[in-house]
C-alpha cells in the first residue's frame, strides 16, 4: 500500500466515525512514562493508556520536541486491547498520529478492555538536555456498539519527561611537567651520547 492509499483509508474512516455517529460517554487516555527523569543517550517508555473507555478504534496524535527525544516507526508497538486489528502509525518532524481500527467482536473487545489498558507503547531515545513535553490530541475515538459511536468530552492527559546531561567522562592522568622534563631530559642525553660518539 502506498501512502496515498493508507492516508485515504484513515482519512475515510476517521470522517465516517466523525459524521455518521452519535455521540457516547468518554474516560480518559493518558501519556504515562517508565520514569520521570533519564540521562541523554539513555532509552525510556512512554504507554499509551485508556481508563474508562471500551474502545472499536483510535486516531489519536502525539506531539513531542525532536530536539529532545527520537524514535521510528518500529519503536511503537501497539497494545492487544483491541484484538485483531488494522494498525497505522505515521511519523512526522514533531507528531506520530496513531491509528487502529478492530476487526475483533464487540464482547471479546470488552473483556480485554476492562479498568485501564494500553494503546500502544513507545521506545525513545533522550538526545539532549532539558525538558521533553509529551501531549495527546484526539482525531477520533469510536465505541463498541454497531454501528460504532464516535466517543466525546475524553480527558486526554499529556506528560513530561526531564532529560538531564551526561556525565562528562573521567579525565585522564596526566603527567606531571618534572617528570615529563626528567623523561625528556634522559633522551635527549642518549641523543648526545650517540651523536658524540659518531
Amino acid at each position: 500500500m502506498n501512502r496515498f492509499s493508507i492516508t485515504a483509508l484513515r482519512t475515510m474512516a476517521v470522517a465516517a466515525i466523525l459524521f455518521l455517529a452519535p455521540a457516547a460517554n468518554a474516560g480518559t487516555i493518558a501519556l504515562v512514562p517508565s520514569t520521570a527523569s533519564v540521562t541523554e543517550g539513555s532509552t525510556f517508555l512512554i504507554d499509551v493508556v485508556a481508563s474508562d473507555l471500551q474502545l472499536s478504534g483510535f486516531d489519536l496524535g502525539l506531539t513531542f520536541n525532536p530536539a529532545r527525544v527520537s524514535f521510528g516507526v518500529a519503536d511503537i508497538a501497539f497494545g492487544t486491547a483491541l484484538g485483531s486489528s488494522l494498525q497505522i502509525p505515521t511519523l512526522g518532524l514533531d507528531t506520530l498520529q496513531l491509528y487502529e481500527v478492530s476487526f475483533a467482536d464487540p464482547s471479546q473487545l470488552a473483556d480485554n478492555q476492562t479498568g485501564s489498558f494500553k494503546l500502544a507503547t513507545i521506545t525513545l531515545t533522550a538526545l539532549s538536555p532539558g525538558i521533553a513535553v509529551f501531549s495527546l490530541s484526539d482525531y477520533g475515538l469510536s465505541d463498541l456498539s454497531d454501528p460504532p459511536y464516535l466517543i466525546t468530552g475524553t480527558t486526554l492527559t499529556g506528560t513530561e519527561v526531564t532529560v538531564n546531561a551526561a556525565s562528562p567522562p573521567p579525565a585522564s592522568d596526566v603527567p606531571e611537567p618534572s617528570s615529563l622534563f626528567l623523561v625528556l631530559a634522559g633522551c635527549g642525553a642518549l641523543i648526545c651520547g650517540r651523536l658524540r660518539r659518531n
